[in-house]
């Protein structure tokens, strides 16, 4: 048998057909195993010395991944004016390089919907969301991950929006995506259990609404091992999370390129794994990326202090590799 990528020899018992025995030292790992036979790969948890069989929670995985640069709109199919936002230069490549994280964690690239600057409107946004609600095309969707990387403001009487590619100053609400649509329609509406909105936008504007739980994050309770049933109770329960730029420097987003992304990026890589417990929970990935950014963005003389939220429902996402 493979256990974590390592051959190990078994012994059968012929008074207990049922039972093997693994050969050597420390051959699991507390938390997540994989064991491959010739045919099949099981996934155990071990914890407490006991092996318990653990099913993945997430059958059909969808994305929603949408990033503008062009917001001078110099190669816009229509020919309009520029939006009024500056240009940005990393949004869709840090995309591209998210979509590819994503594919490791069990999202086919075949469903993933890629929105990307003329495509990136405000319309295909919401028609892109309105495809996971009860009775939409994906509605059987069990995992949506909804990520927008671009400019953000508050538009008139305060009202928290994402600037998409179609924006029009002349009509400013009808040609934006509005914040409280993600935490208040959308989260209500999607069918699938867990849903995570990441947003690669900075402004002031992206604040709590009611239905919003901020949640501190302390770097011990990280490390502390997390056990099988705080993980269960984690996917068992519906999920609406939501992980956030946080700044309040527009140019923020193009001073430092961008680097929410690259810490997203870098935490699906393991690299936020705390526990090493093979699993990536919700409150891993939001400290790892809050951490990146604010490092890097004091050495740019820039503030960036990202924040995520548990929204009204209990669950909170985990990533599991399928590797």
């Amino acid at each position: 048998l493979i256990v974590n990528g390592q051959s190990v020899k078994i012994l059968f018992h012929d008074e207990k057909p049922n039972s093997i025995q693994f050969i050597g030292e420390n051959i699991f790992k507390s938390g997540l195993n994989r064991i491959k036979s010739r045919n099949e790969e099981f996934l155990l948890w071990y914890e407490d010395n006991k092996l318990v069989k653990y099913s993945q929670p997430y059958k059909n995985c969808y994305a929603i991944i949408s990033a503008i640069d062009d917001y001078d709109r110099k190669l816009d199919p229509k020919k309009r004016k520029p939006t009024g936002y500056k240009r940005l230069q990393s949004m869709k490549e840090n995309a591209e390089l998210l979509i590819q994280s994503l594919q490791q964690f069990g999202f086919p690239k075949k469903n993933i919907i890629t929105l990307f600057d003329s495509n990136a409107t405000s319309t295909a946004l919401e028609d892109s969301l309105k495809l996971f609600w009860t009775g939409g095309k994906y509605s059987h969707a069990d995992y949506l991950f909804f990520y927008f990387g671009g400019h953000a403001d508050t538009l008139k009487e305060g009202i928290p929006c994402l600037i998409t590619y179609d924006y029009n100053i002349s009509s400013p609400l009808l040609t934006s995506f509005l914040m409280e649509e993600i935490g208040t329609r959308h989260s209500r509406y999607i069918n699938a259990h867990h849903a995570l909105f990441a947003l690669d936008a900075c402004h002031p504007g992206l604040a709590l609404t009611e239905s919003m739980n901020a949640d501190s994050i302390e770097t011990e309770r990280l490390l502390k091992f997390k056990n099988l049933r705080s993980i269960r109770s984690d996917t068992e329960n519906p999920a609406r999370n939501l992980l956030l730029a946080g700044t309040d420097e527009q140019r923020a987003l193009w001073v430092t390129g961008g680097i929410f992304t690259k810490a997203l990026v870098n935490a699906l890589d393991m690299h936020s794994d705390y526990n090493n417990d093979g699993i990536i929970g919700f409150d891993e990935l939001a400290h790892y990326v809050s951490k990146e950014v604010t490092i890097h963005a004091n050495s740019l003389n820039v503030r960036q202090y990202p924040s995520s939220y548990v929204l009204s429902e209990k669950g909170k996402c985990v990533f599991i590799p399928l590797k």
